[in-house]
């Protein structure tokens, strides 16, 4: 029998130790790299809870000051205008129907701002959203009903006939509704004893892109009159309400001295870039 020289077997040992060690420390370092991984994940994952738990705080925050300020100026509102008949000695029919006119516009918009401050508290905002009932084309009647109550004298689209003949997706209404809405306050706030023209018809709607042109115009103000002021927030918020289905805005003086807000919302959906 044949003995194998003793350097060979040695070589043999030594070859043998060095590729186990090599194999053992090719495990502990991926082993090191699994638990690298979960601890950058874990400290990602707490990172987001964090932000998650202070962006809920802040929105909490600003439902308690919303509350705080508006919701309960609308309270007071509501209640005024509802029992002012009852307060009020010697009213007309005609001022009474103003009181309910505004006493349901009141309730109206503290019924949305509740809504949204019950959104605001939530972690779930988002998949809420839709459950939340929103205004939307066929409501643009009643809106524009309820703005000819201060005596501005509004001429406007017959919504109920359009759509019947066009399919707005929900998204869409409310966006139109909105428009419409920011519109009407700024003309109403900005030029008081203006006529005002509510006009919403398809743009190619047979075309693959077919749209919505939403134009809310005013004529020059009463020169008796002093405008009220205002932040610019509301049709900044709507170019940004607008840009999101991918349509466009503009806003700009007219040649008689009016105003004219223009809006292009597309009916469908944008295509992801």
């Amino acid at each position: 029998m044949l003995t194998p020289p003793r350097g060979l077997l040695t070589n043999g040992v030594v070859l043998v130790a060095v590729s186990g060690a090599v194999v053992l420390l090719g495990l502990m370092v991926r082993q090191w790299i699994l638990i690298a991984g979960q601890v950058e994940k874990a400290q990602s994952l707490s990172a987001a809870e964090a932000r998650r738990r202070r962006e809920l705080e802040e929105r909490n925050r600003i439902a308690r000051e919303l509350h705080d300020v508006v919701a309960h100026s609308m309270s007071v509102i509501t209640v005024q205008a509802g029992t002012a008949r009852y307060r009020i000695d010697g009213l007309g029919e005609q001022t009474e129907r103003e009181f309910e006119d505004i006493a349901a516009s009141s309730r109206q918009a503290l019924g949305e701002m509740r809504s949204l401050l019950a959104l605001l508290r939530t972690e779930e905002s988002e998949g809420r959203l839709g459950t939340v009932p929103m205004p939307g084309l066929v409501d643009v009647g009643d809106l524009v009903e309820a703005s000819r109550a201060s005596g501005t004298q509004i001429a406007c689209t017959d919504v109920a006939e359009l759509s019947a003949v066009v399919e707005v997706p929900p998204t869409v209404g409310l966006v139109v509704y909105r428009v419409v809405q920011e519109a009407l306050s700024n003309a109403l706030r900005h030029a008081a004893g203006a006529a005002i023209t509510v006009s919403i018809t398809p743009d190619a709607p047979t075309s693959e892109n077919p749209a919505l042109l939403v134009e809310v115009a005013n004529t020059a103000p009463s020169a008796t009159t002093e405008a009220m002021p205002g932040s610019g927030m509301g049709l900044a918020g709507l170019r940004e309400r607008v840009m999101s289905l991918g349509g466009a805005v503009a806003a700009s003086p007219t040649d008689d001295g009016g105003y004219a807000v223009r809006a292009r919302i597309p009916l469908t959906d944008p295509v992801p870039t």
